[in-house]
């Protein structure tokens, strides 16, 4: 898995047409990066409720999530309740909420219920593929 965040993080740089179907075709091979990618996704929800002096909604979401309630917690936590938040995040982050949306009904399914947790928090606490250009050249500026 470690392979296809690095070949994500490429495609996430890039960030072209070409590049989000790469995108979905690794996605769609491992849907484990899927989950990292929401974890990334959830980040970037929770860093901006920040710069809004909001409380962070991850360890709330992973604390109340069950084997039986996973996509009904996710649907109605993040992305109902977040709605505010996610119309504002950048195209990347978007991104992943479409990605999300195609694969909406198969959520928690498909894949054990300790793999989608280690990704999900694996995702959360990685180092962020969807930095911006602007986000890139203050990192290495400052």
């Amino acid at each position: 898995m470690k392979i296809d965040i690095e070949e994500l993080k490429i495609h996430f740089d890039r960030f072209d047409e070409d590049s989000k179907q790469k995108i979905r075709e690794l996605v769609n091979l491992d849907k484990r990066l899927l989950y990292f990618l929401i974890g990334q996704f959830i980040q970037r929800i929770d860093n901006y409720r920040y710069t809004q002096n909001k409380n962070k909604i991850f360890s709330d979401f992973i604390e109340s999530l069950n084997r039986k309630n996973a996509a009904q917690r996710f649907a109605e936590n993040i992305l109902q309740n977040q709605i505010n938040y996610i119309d504002r995040l950048d195209s990347k982050a978007k991104y992943i909420f479409d990605l999300t949306k195609d694969n909406l009904n198969q959520l928690f399914k498909y894949i054990s219920f300790s793999e989608v947790l280690i990704a999900l928090i694996s995702g959360y606490y990685a180092d962020n593929i969807l930095k911006t250009k602007q986000e890139q050249v203050d990192v290495v500026c400052c």
